[in-house]
């Protein structure tokens, strides 16, 4: 049997293939007998936010894909990590990209979050999209409303916008950040003021329920004897009195002193 030379441009040229193949399974799989988790993904720009992306690492063992699949919330959910959570969240308000400069990336409508506080995040749209400055300072305020929920730190929102063209080689943290490159989308003042706003309606809503609330009676419970009226008591009384008696039974004498007779004075 011919031995077969393998010499270094054939190696070099087959593992060039087997990493081209690894890129080619992250992409998305648009077979119908694909698992859905398998077949959308939708690609944040993660590397510009690595500090989010580094925060939830240790729990997941892709975060790029498993914080859109829900999972990293539910984890640090289970966990107690407000922190975690917040970042999660963060995440999924990430803009993604979409490969052409002022086109908005389309929804995801073939996964739905298992978290209510996931799926009532969007992620935001490209800067030079249409009505991208209203959209994205709308979804910025969704977030502050869903970090609220969980305890978080409100004004993290912010880190959660759009930003100018970076390098993120060797960034860490992320170059929108260590750059100042981030362009926000909402002020800390309008935060605040949503925040309000929702007490607001909140105290509204409580207030309305409060004559609602007086209309309902409470169930009838019996009173105890002291706050019975005078007429109960005495009925109850001339009803203890009129019962009939029992009759105890007299007690049977010996024998021997029945027998005895007594002599008459």
């Amino acid at each position: 049997m011919p031995r077969m030379n393998f010499n270094k441009q054939m190696i070099k040229q087959s593992f060039l293939e087997l990493s081209l193949a690894s890129l080619a399974s992250g992409r998305p799989v648009p077979h119908a007998n694909v698992p859905s988790r398998l077949r959308v993904r939708e690609a944040p720009q993660e590397l510009s936010h690595s500090k989010f992306l580094a925060s939830v690492q240790e729990s997941l063992q892709d975060t790029a894909f498993e914080l859109l699949d829900n999972e990293a919330f539910t984890h640090v959910k289970a966990a107690g990590d407000v922190d975690g959570m917040t970042h999660s969240l963060i995440y999924r308000a990430l803009e993604r990209n979409t490969g052409t400069v002022g086109l908005a990336s389309a929804l995801c409508e073939s996964m739905e979050a298992v978290n209510p506080e996931v799926a009532a995040i969007t992620q935001h749209q490209d800067p030079a999209s249409a009505g991208a400055a209203e959209i994205n300072k709308q979804i910025a305020l969704d977030l502050t409303v869903q970090i609220a929920s969980i305890g978080g730190d409100l004004l993290l929102a912010i880190e959660s916008s759009t930003f100018a063209p970076g390098n993120t080689e060797g960034d860490e943290e992320g170059c929108i950040f260590t750059e100042n490159l981030l362009v926000p989308d909402v002020t800390e003042e309008e935060i605040i003021s949503s925040k309000l706003v929702s007490m607001l309606r909140m105290l509204r809503r409580l207030m309305r329920l409060v004559p609602m609330m007086s209309r309902i009676k409470p169930l009838p419970q019996p009173r105890p004897p002291w706050l019975r009226p005078k007429r109960q008591l005495l009925q109850a009384r001339l009803k203890q009195l009129l019962r009939p008696r029992r009759r105890k039974p007299s007690p049977q004498l010996p024998a021997a002193l029945i027998k005895l007779k007594i002599p008459k004075l």
